[in-house]
């Protein structure tokens, strides 16, 4: 037997019936038809929901790729760690040898200066002396001109 839907079927019965169950058979018919609007209307509100939900999805899809663009590949990060790595390594080792190279310089200007402190010491100890001895000479002189005038008056 072929497949009829319960539609025309129902329409069939109430053509070929004339009897008192035709109004009972509309009535059926109608309950009928009220559930095919219902099935309709939900599966409408249904599509709609679905429709709603897979354009949420999209943009949320859109917003992780977005994201995902702004990531970094793991290879990528270890490569640019690497990268870092030895130039600080590099860096170091630069500011190392220009500390080094600078302590040399300043240890041989140290040593220049105390040269330098050492001589002058030994000159202005003569001079020291030197001038000493004449303050001493003047202050002699004057005290024998004073003992002089005291025995001069």
């Amino acid at each position: 037997m072929p497949y009829v839907p319960l539609k025309e079927h129902l329409e069939k019965l109430l053509i070929k019936s004339n009897s008192r169950h035709t109004l009972a058979l509309r009535h059926l018919k109608e309950l009928v038809l009220e559930r095919f609007r219902a099935i309709e209307k939900a599966r409408k509100l249904q599509a709609d929901e679905y429709e709603r939900r897979l354009t949420v999805l999209n943009h949320a899809h859109e917003q992780a790729v977005e994201v995902q663009h702004t990531y970094v590949t793991q290879e990528k990060y270890e490569d640019y760690v690497k990268q870092t790595k030895s130039a600080l390594e590099i860096a170091l080792q630069r500011t190392d040898e220009k500390i080094s190279a600078l302590d040399t310089s300043i240890n041989k200007d140290i040593l220049l200066l105390k040269e330098r402190v050492d001589k002058n010491e030994g000159r202005s100890m003569g001079m020291n002396a030197w001038w000493t001895y004449l303050m001493g000479g003047v202050g002699a002189i004057g005290i024998i001109f004073g003992i002089i005038a005291l025995f001069l008056k």
